[in-house]
C-alpha cells in the first residue's frame, strides 16, 4: 500500500499535467506583474489551453484503464462475451467423414452435414486421438539419447535448487505485461 502511494506520487509530480500547473502558475505570476502586457496574457491562456487538453487526455485514459480493470475483474464468460462478434455462428457445419481412423486416416468419404453426424464424427476422431499408439522402440531409444545429452551444469543445477527469494517473486511479477496470469 505505501509503495503504490509512494509511486502515484512519483507519477503524478513527472506527470504532464504537474508540469503544466507549474507553468501556468509562473506565467500567471509574470502576467500580475504587469497586468497590460498582452504577450503575458497569451501566454497564460496558451498554457491554460494545453493544461486542460492535457487533463482532458488525462481524465480520458483513467476511465479507459477503470473500464479495463472492470472486465478483468469479471468472470471469464462475461469478460469475453464483450469481445465475441454478436452474431457469429460457433457451430461447425460440415466434416468431411473419415471410415477408419486407425488404417487411412486420410481417406475421407463423403461429409458429416447433420449436427448428429458431426458429433459422431468429431467423437470417432477424439477417441481415435486418446487411444494409445504403438512406438518405435529404436526411435524412442534416440529420442531419450538426445535428451541424456543435454545436461545443466553443476552450478546451473544448484543455482536452480535454491529456494525462491521475494526478490526473484517481485522481478517475476513486474516483468509480467498487465493483466497477465501468472
Amino acid at each position: 500500500h505505501e509503495f503504490r502511494e509512494l509511486t502515484s506520487h512519483k507519477r503524478r509530480s513527472r506527470h504532464p499535467t504537474a508540469m503544466l500547473r507549474a507553468e501556468l502558475r509562473k506565467r500567471h505570476a509574470e502576467f500580475e506583474k504587469d497586468p497590460s502586457d498582452g504577450f503575458q496574457a497569451r501566454r497564460v491562456a496558451t498554457v491554460r489551453d494545453r493544461l486542460r487538453k492535457a487533463e482532458s487526455e488525462r481524465k480520458r485514459s483513467r476511465d479507459q484503464l477503470a473500464r479495463i480493470e472492470q472486465r478483468s475483474e469479471r468472470q471469464t464468460k462475461s469478460f469475453f462475451r464483450h469481445y465475441k462478434s454478436k452474431h457469429s455462428n460457433t457451430d461447425i457445419p460440415t466434416l468431411s467423414k473419415t471410415p477408419d481412423w486407425e488404417q487411412h486416416p486420410d481417406v475421407k468419404e463423403g461429409e458429416a452435414t447433420d449436427t448428429n453426424e458431426v458429433l459422431a464424427e468429431a467423437t470417432s476422431y477424439h477417441s481415435h486421438l486418446s487411444q494409445p499408439k504403438p512406438s518405435d522402440p529404436e526411435q524412442a531409444k534416440v529420442c531419450l539419447d538426445a535428451l541424456r545429452k543435454r545436461t545443466i551444469s553443476k552450478r546451473q543445477r544448484e543455482s536452480l535448487e535454491g529456494k525462491i527469494t521475494l526478490d526473484e517473486v517481485i522481478a517475476a511479477i513486474r516483468s509480467m505485461k498487465d493483466d497477465k496470469a501468472a
